[in-house]
């Protein structure tokens, strides 16, 4: 989290750039990227002592350069979205949660960094052309889209086809009433909802208000167990 406005240059013809830092900001990850030709990455260890040096590949928290990023080749893969009918949805935000490169000492985490992320088309379709040829294991897309549930799918580099199939449910809506020990509506309550269900990281927590007759009204993802929490 906690990525925004993140520093970022072009390459001159020679492929040479300088990438001007913030001095007191610590350094994660700097990766490179071009859509067709490839994305390579670096990491960086965070400067704590008590951090486990563990490989060989990740950069010293004050490492200043220079750097050598290789682009070694790239696929493309498109994630398409469609609702619970087959109908392409629009306008969702897909992002590639992480990118693995061998040799590198972890994976690049891209979430939150929305120069990675892009939003679907008429025909529900979003197309990363810069997917390294080595990626180590899976990679998860997250799909998020107003009204529908926020979910991840998953494409395999070994596997038959380079499409991923996204079908994000429809929230649904939940009401309710809050009363006091009399049975007389309390508005202005807080209502904490919890969820989970069976795939990691979909778990859902939101916050909402009763109105002054008691009632309330919330979307919450489908098929995912639930408790309601009001206090005033």
């Amino acid at each position: 989290e906690g990525f925004a406005n993140q520093p970022a240059t072009t390459t001159d013809a020679a492929g040479k750039s300088t990438l001007l830092l913030p001095r007191a900001a610590p350094i994660t990850l700097i990766c490179a990227l071009k859509p067709s030709v490839g994305f390579d990455y670096t990491l960086f260890w965070l400067g704590n002592a008590a951090q486990v040096h563990s490989d060989p590949y990740h950069m010293a928290a004050d490492f200043q350069g220079p750097m050598a990023f290789v682009l070694n080749g790239a696929r493309s893969v498109t994630v398409h979205a469609a609702d619970q009918n087959g109908r392409p949805l629009a306008g969702a935000d897909v992002q590639p949660w992480y990118l693995t490169k061998p040799r590198k000492g972890g994976f690049a985490g891209l979430s939150g960094m929305h120069e990675f992320s892009q939003l679907t088309d008429a025909n529900g379709n979003a197309t990363f052309a810069y997917i390294p040829v080595d990626n180590v294991g899976q990679i998860d897309f997250w799909v998020t889209l107003d009204h529908y549930e926020r979910k991840f799918w998953t494409y395999d580099p070994h596997g038959p086809t380079s499409i991923v199939a996204a079908t994000p449910r429809r929230l649904v809506t939940v009401t309710g009433r809050v009363v006091d020990e009399r049975g007389r509506p309390v508005g202005g309550a807080a209502i904490s909802v919890g969820g989970d269900g069976t795939q990691l990281d979909n778990d859902f927590r939101a916050t909402v208000q009763s109105q002054s007759n008691g009632t309330f009204s919330i979307d919450v993802n489908p098929e995912e167990y639930y408790m309601f929490l009001a206090r005033e």
